[in-house]
């Protein structure tokens, strides 16, 4: 004898054959993700990931918590919770004060470690470095004052060793660097304060662009270059090299350009004097694409 289904049987096979992929989708949406851990048996410390704003006075006062607003992957705040836990007398005797479960004390100081430095490398609190001067952005040879590039007189190649910025405070280090797989300059490490020389174009002093590069900040704060868009038409750039001699270069041009738009030629494009260039990030920080909108460009020429 065949069996048969009845027809919410059927309704229910049907339903479950055709149920599309994210059906749930709508009902998986966290609200509070919450992590306990217990220390020494006296105390319970709860941290709490909300992706939710509680308004102040709505918090519950029967606990002690601290909370700390965010916005990196959902989550807009993280409360810290702690509560003493009250055994009686005699379990209260045989539980030393000392006796911590590291276990926990470890795994609570790790997902802490690791959440803290989630929030750097993603950006958060971090600031944009000071934007470029209005009056100085695309504009050649704003002071009177200031000599025509010296045409016809320069170096032979040294390798740069050094660089001197007095107007900014910047003294550092200089290394070579070349060409990514991509096509696009190399950098140096983003925690190292040095400045890159691009190894395959001139060297200062020589005739034509010379290519310095430097990071703005890191995660961890300012770096080399985080004050360069503050310097002004006329500063001097002091340059040493490998050979002994500093050259010095007066800055001629400040120019900011988007990354997306970035003018190749006109920064390393041929000249018939000994120039520089430096470049370095600007405009505003994107925390999801973890880039600068923006590059800051300053044009000198040599002073000799």
């Amino acid at each position: 004898m065949k069996a048969t289904s009845s027809p919410k049987t059927k309704i229910q096979q049907r339903s479950k054959k055709h149920r599309p992929l994210f059906w749930r989708s709508h009902k998986t949406l966290w609200r509070i993700k919450k992590y306990e851990f217990n220390i020494a048996k006296r105390a319970k410390v709860t941290v709490k990931f909300r992706s939710f704003s509680t308004p102040i006075h709505k918090r519950s006062k029967k606990s002690k918590q601290l909370v700390f607003r965010v916005g990196v992957l959902g989550t807009k705040e993280v409360a810290i919770e702690y509560k003493k836990i009250h055994a009686s007398r005699k379990a209260a005797t045989n539980t030393s004060l000392f006796k911590f479960n590291f276990a926990n004390v470890l795994t609570f100081a790790g997902c802490v470690g690791l959440f803290i430095f989630g929030l750097q490398v993603a950006g958060f609190g971090r600031t944009n470095p000071p934007t470029v001067n209005a009056q100085a952005v695309q504009v050649q040879k704003i002071s009177p004052d200031l000599p025509e590039p010296i045409k016809q007189q320069y170096l032979t190649a040294s390798v740069p060793t050094k660089i001197d910025i007095p107007s900014i405070g910047v003294n550092a280090d200089i290394q070579k660097v070349g060409l990514l797989d991509d096509g696009t300059l190399e950098t140096p490490s983003v925690l190292s304060g040095l400045v890159g020389w691009y190894q395959y174009g001139p060297t200062p002093g020589e005739q034509g662009p010379s290519i310095l590069v430097g990071h703005v900040d890191s995660y961890k704060g300012p770096s080399v270059f985080w004050n360069l868009s503050k310097l002004h038409i006329a500063d001097t750039i002091n340059i040493t090299r490998s050979d002994g001699i500093t050259v010095q270069f007066i800055v001629s041009r400040i120019a900011q350009y988007g990354q997306d738009n970035f003018l190749t030629h006109e920064v390393y494009g041929d000249i018939d004097h000994a120039g520089l260039r430096i470049i370095t990030c600007g405009g505003t920080y994107n925390r999801l694409t973890g880039r600068y909108s923006q590059n800051t460009v300053i044009y000198a020429d040599l002073a000799m």
